[in-house]
């Protein structure tokens, strides 16, 4: 086998392994004032198969238009979304709508991303339904056994509705609808955010257990960086709708090169545990309608220099898996 057939080969399997890639994705929202606000800028990420990508940032980042705009909901106003290869910008809607049955999403409100008017076993088996996946009989043999997975006993929730359950017991109903068509591709908006404390361990745990057990890969948006930390098997930083830092979630939270995300892991660290040379953020966050110029994260940096004011730095590797988006990153 010459040379050039064994680097085609080993391209393309790698290139098999990413589910998902998003390439100079941008999102804008235009007010009734006539301003547009753009909240997703020219942003790039891979998300492997197999993998959970924690997503993180303070809130206002763009976070969740980022995950819609993946899913186009709604499409974005520039940029590519390759799903399996496929980019979901160029297709009609009737291909479009094939794809999505292999994206699902779970919100951050558990409670109204349910229909109130329908019972459990009717919205968990719609997907199934809406596809025509399965003839009756095994569409309620699959709704009792994602039920089931999910910590339920059909025979008591089929015939009940949403209002009748805990934020936390929403939710994973809202798991096993997303999770009833076997999907490729799930990504979590903030889905543990509204729950106590010790329900969110418990739908952190669920998840971990399903993405086992279907095989899932995923995306995980959150601002608790505590939470993302132990779900996520790489991370990504953003701020004011770009990607500042990616990385192995240890490496990330062990030296963090990026100035905002030192100041971020700062935040969630104990007093014993702090990073040296604590840095804090200072400041508001600016508005996406008029962010700075150059590095957007300039005007609170404390090793903001003149340059920082005129170029805006890539998203460059300064390590293999690792890079920052940074002039003059954190050695």
């Amino acid at each position: 086998m010459s040379g050039s057939d064994t680097t085609s080969r080993a391209a393309a399997s790698a290139g098999e392994q990413i589910v998902l890639r998003v390439v100079d994705l941008v999102r804008d929202y235009e007010r009734s004032d006539g301003l547009r606000l753009q909240a997703v800028s020219g942003v790039n990420l891979v998300v492997r198969r197999g993998e959970t990508l924690g997503l993180v940032g303070e809130s206002g980042c763009g976070k969740s238009s980022l995950g819609r705009a993946i899913l186009q909901l709604p499409p974005p106003t520039s940029g590519a979304v390759f799903f399996e290869g496929q980019d979901l910008t160029k297709l009609d809607r009737g291909t479009l709508r094939r794809c999505r049955r292999h994206l699902q999403m779970v919100f951050q409100d558990p409670i109204s991303s349910l229909n109130p008017r329908r019972r459990v076993g009717e919205i968990v088996a719609e997907p199934l339904r809406i596809w025509d996946a399965a003839p009756s009989e095994e569409i309620r043999r699959r709704v009792c056994e994602v039920l089931e997975i999910v910590g339920f006993s059909p025979e008591e929730v089929w015939d009940r509705k949403p209002h009748e359950f805990s934020g936390g017991q929403c939710q994973r109903i809202s798991l096993a609808r997303a999770v009833v068509l076997t999907p490729a591709l799930l990504i979590c908006d903030e889905p543990v955010s509204a729950l106590d404390a010790s329900v969110q361990a418990q739908i952190l745990n669920l998840l971990q257990e399903m993405k086992t057990r279907y095989r899932l890969t995923m995306m995980f948006i959150s601002h608790d960086l505590a939470v993302v930390k132990n779900v996520s098997d790489r991370v990504a930083v953003m701020y004011l709708g770009k990607i500042v830092e990616t990385g192995p979630t240890e490496l990330i939270y062990r030296r963090p090169r990026h100035h905002y995300t030192r100041a971020l892991m700062d935040s969630i660290l104990t007093v014993q545990s702090k990073l040296p040379e604590q840095e804090a953020l200072a400041g508001e966050l600016p508005s996406a309608l008029d962010p700075p110029g150059g590095c957007r994260f300039r005007t609170r940096c404390p090793r903001c220099e003149a340059k920082c004011a005129q170029l805006e730095p890539p998203l460059a590797d300064i390590e293999q898996g690792h890079a920052v988006a940074c002039h003059f990153p954190i050695p």
